[in-house]
């Protein structure tokens, strides 16, 4: 399993790269090209570090690209003034595909077990269902969903409104409704 986001798994490598060369501590912005022409990701590291190793941007460019691990890319380039373009590896995009599609994707532990109640409601079901009473059941439950996703030891507390005459008269209404549409004696 890698892990993490691709921009941060060739920004480790650039990173290792640019230790090698003498750099520590530099921003480095992954980028991804308008055109498949233009690699995967790209870089613009080589033009910012233009005045801080005083040298052009290509030959810093070539310099850093000689001194990566390049096992993970299928082909380097370096473009225009000084881009650095990448071509991931088959097999690279390949385990970030598989770990994408591991159940425990993108889950976070930010909650950290942390106890937390979501409390909603259904749609009246005895009144007309609208936009506003009609989306808290789904959003409650996606609210809770997330937060457990995040780590988070959560219970729901759903409110129903299945109690009272108006149920009653509900359920006489259907039933004689049904009686109807069966042609049978609905009074």
């Amino acid at each position: 399993m890698i892990n993490c986001s691709i921009k941060n798994f060739i920004s480790e490598i650039i990173s290792e790269g640019l230790r090698k060369i003498g750099v520590e501590d530099q921003i480095i912005e992954i980028l991804r090209p308008d055109t498949p022409d233009h690699g995967d990701f790209s870089t613009n590291i080589a033009m910012t570090l233009t005045k801080k190793l005083k040298k052009a941007p290509r030959q810093i460019a070539q310099n850093l690209i000689d001194n990566l691990n390049g096992s993970s890319f299928h082909k380097i380039e370096i473009a225009g003034p000084g881009f650095i373009n990448f071509f991931l590896a088959d097999d690279v995009l390949l385990r970030f595909l598989s770990d994408a599609l591991d159940d425990d994707f993108g889950k976070w532990n930010t909650g950290n077990k942390k106890k937390v109640q979501v409390e909603f409601v259904s749609a009246n079901p005895t009144g007309p269902v609208t936009v506003a009473n009609g989306r808290g059941a789904p959003l409650g439950d996606s609210v809770a969903r997330l937060l457990t996703w995040m780590g988070y030891d959560v219970s729901r507390e759903f409110y129903v409104n299945d109690r009272g005459a108006k149920i009653g008269h509900l359920a006489n209404s259907l039933e004689a409704r049904y009686r109807q549409a069966l042609g049978l004696d609905w009074k």
